[in-house]
C-alpha cells in the first residue's frame, strides 16, 4: 500500500511520456516513425517473448533507460563521455546501440544471419535492429516475422550484456529453451521446426 502511494506520487509529477521517447528515437534515427509503428513496437516488447527478462530488455531500449557514457559524464564530469568500444566518438545512446563501428559490424552479422535463416533480405537499418520496426512487406510469413523478431531481441540482449565491455558482442542464439521450460513446446515447434 505504501509503495502504491509512493509510485502514484512519483508518477503524478513525472513529465516524461512515451511520446517523448518516440520523438527522441525519431531524432536519433532521423526517420519519421509513425505513432502506429511505435505502438506496434511497444506491444511487440510485451509479446515478443515469454521470458520476462527479455521483455524488460526491450522495454529499456524503447524507453531509453540505458546509462551511456555521455549520461555518466553529465552526472560526473570526471567520467569520460566517449564510447567504451571505439574510444573515439561521444557515447550517446544512438552511438552505443548503432553508430559505433564495432556495434555496426555486429548488427551486419545479425542481419546477414537472420536473412539467410528466413530466406529473404532484411534491410540493415536502425529502426529494424534497435526498435524492431520493419516495413510490412519485407517479411512474408508470420513464422519469418517471429524468427526475425526473436533473433533481433536476442541481439539486443547480447548488446546489453556487453554494455560496458570494450570488446564488441558476438551473435549466437542460446535461449530458446525458455519456451520448453514455460510449457510452450507446441508453439516452439510451430515457429522453429522449419529452421532446425
Amino acid at each position: 500500500m505504501v509503495f502504491s502511494r509512493f509510485y502514484n506520487l512519483l508518477a503524478e509529477y513525472s513529465t516524461e511520456s512515451a511520446s517523448d521517447k518516440l520523438n527522441a528515437w525519431r531524432t536519433d534515427t532521423q526517420e519519421n516513425i509513425s505513432e502506429e509503428d511505435w505502438g506496434r513496437a511497444c506491444l511487440k516488447a510485451q509479446k515478443n517473448s515469454i521470458n520476462t527478462r527479455l521483455k524488460l530488455i526491450q522495454y529499456k531500449w524503447l524507453m531509453r533507460v540505458y546509462i551511456t557514457p555521455a549520461k555518466l559524464h553529465h552526472i560526473s564530469p570526471n567520467i569520460p563521455d566517449v564510447c567504451v568500444k571505439c574510444l573515439t566518438e561521444k557515447g550517446t545512446l544512438i552511438h552505443c546501440l548503432w553508430e559505433c563501428p564495432k556495434i555496426l559490424v555486429f548488427w551486419e552479422n545479425v542481419v546477414k544471419c537472420l536473412s539467410r535463416m528466413v530466406e529473404c533480405s532484411i534491410p540493415l537499418t536502425s529502426t529494424i535492429c534497435i526498435l524492431g520496426i520493419y516495413p510490412k512487406d519485407s517479411i512474408r510469413t508470420t513464422k519469418q516475422s517471429k524468427m526475425v523478431d526473436f533473433g533481433l531481441l536476442h541481439a539486443r540482449r547480447v548488446i546489453a550484456l556487453f554494455w560496458k565491455n570494450v570488446e564488441p558482442p558476438s551473435f549466437t542464439f542460446n535461449n530458446v529453451l525458455t519456451y520448453i521450460v514455460k510449457g510452450k513446446q507446441e508453439e516452439f515447434a510451430c515457429i522453429w521446426e522449419s529452421f532446425m
